[in-house]
């Protein structure tokens, strides 16, 4: 009989526990999306370039628009944004983003 209890009460906690967590545990509502926009540069410059031969200079500029600014293949897009910041810091936090 002690046997039977020894094993039903702890299997009793057990259950009881893991349903009283599982209600108040539940997972939360995601919360809603945040809208990116690049509002806070005044005359955006996007600086990008592919190694990809299937996306061309006309298709960057397409999806990108008129802030788009083409980075030659001879040069590595960080190494041309390091280049436009060291020229002048100011104009590069104010205008330059890069993809």
């Amino acid at each position: 009989m002690l046997f039977l209890a020894q094993l039903i009460i702890p299997s009793i906690l057990l259950a009881s526990a893991v349903s009283i967590s599982r209600s108040f545990l539940d997972t939360p509502d995601s919360p809603p999306a945040l809208k990116v926009t690049l509002d806070s540069y005044n005359n955006l410059v996007t600086l990008a370039s592919s190694t990809d031969p299937a996306i061309s200079s006309d298709q960057f500029s397409s999806v990108i628009g008129s802030s788009y600014k083409p980075v030659p293949d001879s040069i590595l897009l960080s190494r041309e944004l390091l280049n436009v910041g060291r020229s002048s810091l100011a104009d590069y936090r104010e205008k330059y983003s890069g993809i």
